[in-house]
């Protein structure tokens, strides 16, 4: 039990790390730009 609440603690965290980063990247990126390089 402890040990599959701290994988979940751990893969929370992860998911949540990506999930800022990501908005980071979205944030800090035009969306001009990322329309002419799609």
């Amino acid at each position: 039990m402890l040990i599959s609440f701290g994988w979940l603690v751990r893969l929370g965290t992860v998911f949540w790390i990506m999930h800022v980063i990501q908005i980071d990247i979205v944030c800090s990126m035009p969306y001009s730009g990322v329309s002419s390089s799609l």
